[in-house]
């Protein structure tokens, strides 16, 4: 699959990738094995280094298999229950109806996610507890939402339903490791996949007389523009604003979250104020349209950060002809390159530069400096050598990575320079590279 997808990537770099270009593989045979890396994703078994994570990638085609399955069970139920007249069959119907659409969504995401960094087992629990903690959310806002005309209403709770999934998404957004935009979209998706499944279950069984079949329908077919889609972009707007960082109040009032958030409650509210039908249509192809560009700025993030790993080359980012190192192995050494100790605990010590060095307080880092070493965590940072081209990348350390005096960014890749001084904490751990 990396050769197929290889043009597939230079276009998702360039900006340049349709709708139709995500979709190609859907009606494709798929093997066992990438069903089972599929279902295996976030764990230590199929979880991609982040150099490796678009040889891994297989494009969306498991949500359609989970949808058609979903579809036959509803079509069963629903004929068992309002033909045969099986009662029994009633709370089947209206559960896989409920939930049918909102997941099939959010497996799209799960699928697109390409860093394959959370298992399906974590996104299930989002999706219902962020869902059940989202409507929690909603309804304690929901008493401070006093509008007089249904104008004001709706636009109240357009902000308070969008913000109360934005806010139980924060729950598993928080750390630095969400840091792409793709994972931020796919736990939006999750949380909001949750509120629309249980609000239509609710709609559709309760406040209507009970079992409206009806409204049951109209829900799930709008499904696609609505709860899942809204949250998934707003969350990945987020991310979009916080990078590597961990969440802060500061992301909030960033311009990237705050444009999204704006358009995501605003469509929000000319939803539930939409007396037509077919305003409700182009709202959803207006979300889905907006999603899609999130999309687009997603790829873009993950194609850029895998070939920084791989020294620009599309040929060792997707594996062809395994030409690609291992990363972190550690079996490569780049004789061109050494690391002079300038000071601290490594002065006047030279190293060569292996594929990856990890620098830290821990004994399996191949650069261990004392458990006493002020300023060095015990996973610091992590210099590389990609064809030729030399990186350093801080791995969320306590109190920072410098290079020549100028704190990098945590979990973001910096390449480096014959010459450049670098600091393993703002203590006096001193390295200069050195390159023939």
């Amino acid at each position: 699959m990396a050769g197929q997808n290889r043009g597939f990537f230079t276009k998702a770099k360039s900006g340049d990738i349709s709708i139709g270009d995500i979709f190609t593989d859907v009606f494709r045979s798929h093997t066992k094995e990438e069903n089972g890396r599929l279902f295996a994703a976030g764990t230590s078994l199929a979880t991609p280094a982040e150099s490796d994570m678009l040889a891994v990638w297989v494009k969306p085609y498991m949500f359609l298999r989970i949808f058609l399955v979903g579809l036959l069970i509803f079509l069963i139920g629903y004929i068992m229950g309002y033909y045969v007249g099986s009662v029994f069959f009633y709370p089947i119907t209206f559960t896989v109806g409920a939930f049918l659409v909102p997941v099939t969504v959010m497996f799209f995401f799960w699928e697109m996610n390409i860093p394959r960094n959370m298992t399906f087992g974590s996104v299930i629990i989002i999706l219902l507890l962020g869902g059940m903690l989202s409507l929690i959310i909603t309804t304690i806002l929901n008493n401070l939402n006093t509008a007089e005309t249904d104008f004001f209403l709706y636009i109240g709770v357009g902000i308070i339903e969008e913000l109360a999934k934005v806010l139980a998404a924060c729950l598993f957004l928080k750390g630095k490791d969400k840091k792409y935009i793709l994972t931020g979209m796919l736990v939006g998706s999750a949380v909001g996949a949750g509120f629309a499944s249980m609000e239509t279950a609710t709609y559709s069984i309760f406040l209507t007389g009970g079992w409206s079949f009806e409204n049951l329908m109209l829900r799930a077919v709008l499904a696609i523009g609505g709860h899942v889609t809204w949250a998934a972009f707003t969350c990945g707007g987020l991310v979009w604003a916080k990078g590597g960082e961990e969440l802060a109040p500061k992301h909030f009032v960033s311009p990237k979250f705050l444009g999204c958030y704006a358009i995501a409650a605003g469509l929000h509210a000319a939803w539930d104020l939409s007396p037509y039908m077919w305003l409700y249509v182009v709202l959803c192809i207006a979300i889905v349209v907006l999603c899609f560009l999130m999309i687009r700025v997603g790829l873009q993030q993950v194609v850029q950060t895998s070939l920084l790993l791989n020294g620009g080359s599309y040929t060792r980012a997707l594996k062809d002809g395994g030409t690609a190192g291992t990363v972190g192995g550690n079996r490569a050494v780049d004789s061109q390159v050494r690391l002079q100790g300038m000071n601290g605990v490594y002065a006047n010590r030279r190293f060569a530069l292996r594929e990856t060095l990890h620098f830290g307080r821990a004994p399996q880092n191949e650069i261990s400096f004392p458990a006493d070493t002020p300023g060095v965590s015990a996973r610091h940072c992590e210099i590389m050598s990609r064809n030729g081209r030399i990186y350093i990348r801080d791995l969320n350390s306590t109190y920072g990575t410098y290079v020549n005096g100028k704190r990098i960014a945590p979990d973001t890749v910096v390449e480096l320079a014959a010459g450049n001084i670098v600091s393993v904490g703002p203590g006096k751990e001193l390295f200069r590279v050195d390159i023939k």
